[in-house]
């Protein structure tokens, strides 16, 4: 949502893809929904973001272009020096350990732009250490409220 509300500010075209293979049931984004009440135009956006079809580029708001694909990242075919900026949000090491590792990190650097940014709330030593044997600079940034630090990597060249 903040990478939509991103685009209205910017009036820029966003193509966002999300890869997602176990996405939020109904009833739970029924209940996030009320977050963004006071803004209809971000209530909209929210359910039509929820509500788009997946494998199907779909456009919101004139200016986002949402592609969610149900499929495991590490069994992607990603396109190579494509992505910008990644947000890379799976569970937590303990929680999905498959997702953390330096493969994983070598197909992202892979699939990024020179320049691009990967970013984490996770902050976690071996993260950073996987990170950066893939290929990406990184640096510990202050996290949001609840987290002492994040991780931001960069894709130089």
């Amino acid at each position: 949502m903040l990478t939509l509300e991103s685009a209205w500010e910017s009036e820029a075209l966003i193509c966002y893809d999300g890869y997602e293979t176990n996405p939020l049931p109904p009833a739970v984004v029924a209940a996030l929904r009320y977050q963004w009440a006071a803004n209809p135009s971000i209530s909209s956006a929210f359910a039509q973001l929820h509500a788009a079809p997946w494998n199907i580029a779909t456009e919101l708001e004139n200016v986002f272009l949402l592609s969610k694909i149900p499929e495991p990242i590490q069994a992607a075919t990603l396109p190579a020096s494509y992505y910008n900026l990644i947000y890379f949000d799976a569970f937590a090491p303990e929680k999905q350990p498959e997702l953390w590792t330096e493969a994983i990190f070598t197909q992202l650097y892979a699939a990024a732009a020179p320049g691009a940014v990967l970013v984490s709330y996770c902050a976690q030593g071996q993260f950073h250490r996987n990170l950066r044997a893939a290929g990406w600079h990184t640096e510990k940034l202050p996290g949001p409220p609840g987290k002492r630090e994040m991780t931001r990597a960069v894709k130089r060249g």
